[in-house]
This record gives C-alpha cells, sequence and structure tokens, in this order.
C-alpha cells in the first residue's frame, strides 16, 4: 500500500457500492494494526449513517477512537481510516479523492470496481482485498483474474465466523494476519 509515514495524516479509505463486503471490518482491523504501531495515532471515520463501526467502537477496548463525520478528528494525528457507506457514488468519489490509499474489498466470486470520474491525488495507491473467500477453486482464483485485467489485489482474507464473532472486540493476532499482508503491499 505504500503509506508514507510523514507527520501530516494519512488517509486510508475503504470503498465499495456494495454492502457487507467487509469495509467495516477492514477499516477496523487496518486502524488496529497502525495503532499497534509505536507512537502512531489512528482513528476511525464511520461515514456510514448506519454506523457500524461507531458501533464496534462504543463497544470498548479498542485501541483508537472511531467517530462520526460530525466529530471532529484529533488534531494530532497520523492515520485516519475511513469507512463508508454502500450506494453513495458521490461521496465514495468525494472520499477516493481526497484518499492517500484506497482499499476496494470485493467478495470472492463477486467484481465491482467502478471509480468513474474520481481524479485521485498524485501518489494515492489503489488496491483490492479479496474478502469472505472460501477454500476453493473460485476464491482461490479470483487474485489471479483481477490481476490479469491490471488490478493490484493486495490480499485475501478467507471466510470465518470469527470475524463476526469478534464484533465490538480487538481483533485476536490470527484475524488480522490476512491485513498484515495488505499494509505491506
Amino acid at each position: 500500500m505504500n503509506v508514507c509515514y510523514c507527520h501530516s495524516v494519512k488517509r486510508i479509505a475503504l470503498l465499495s457500492l456494495k454492502g457487507g463486503v467487509g469495509k467495516t471490518l477492514s477499516a477496523i482491523a487496518i486502524a488496529q494494526l497502525l495503532a499497534a504501531r509505536r507512537g502512531k495515532k489512528v482513528s476511525v471515520l464511520d461515514l456510514d449513517p448506519e454506523g457500524s463501526a461507531r458501533a464496534w467502537g462504543h463497544a470498548g477496548g479498542l485501541p483508537f477512537p472511531v467517530v462520526a463525520p460530525w466529530e471532529a478528528l484529533a488534531g494530532d494525528l497520523d492515520f485516519a481510516v475511513l469507512d463508508t457507506p454502500p450506494n453513495d457514488r458521490k461521496l465514495l468519489i468525494g472520499v477516493a479523492e481526497s484518499a492517500d490509499a484506497i482499499l476496494l474489498p470485493l467478495r470472492a466470486g463477486e467484481q465491482e470496481i467502478d471509480l468513474a470520474g474520481a481524479n485521485l491525488k498524485p501518489g494515492a495507491t489503489l488496491g483490492l482485498i479479496v474478502t469472505d473467500a472460501g477454500r476453493d477453486n473460485l476464491s482461490a482464483s479470483m487474485p489471479g483474474v483481477l490481476e490479469a485485467q491490471q488490478l493490484p489485489v493486495y490480499g485475501l482474507v478467507h471466510h470465518s465466523v470469527r470475524y463476526q464473532r469478534a464484533f465490538g472486540r480487538v481483533l485476536e493476532d490470527e484475524l488480522l494476519e490476512p491485513y498484515r499482508t495488505i499494509l505491506k503491499a
């Protein structure tokens, strides 16, 4: 993902026009890993009116705040992880244009990638995360199919009910492993 660790706030956006693709889970996992880095201040900005990320954060125990759009982000922040709603193309384009890194979660077997009309920041990175992947041929072949279309795949997150059970808590180390790979991309 090549996120620069300079002193200005770096925005990492999770985008998809579809719901249920793992945007919130990915936002929480990435924020948790970034917050674990020495001295890095992270916040998740929940732009989804349903407030799934805020609900996760209100359960307590996360090493970073989760805030609503009307709340101010902390002034001394290194990373803002932006969790977005589905079906709001205008908002998603705006968020994409302001982001330093854009991650597009896709459920295994689905393809919806549409940032047409977005003018990304110079140097912004874009990568895909294949989520809810099974241990089958379709899931295993999806990263290669996407990369053959010149679409960078940063990682594959296998289906596990443990992700659903983790809602409201810090994610276990084993569940963070695919997200470590994503942050290295």
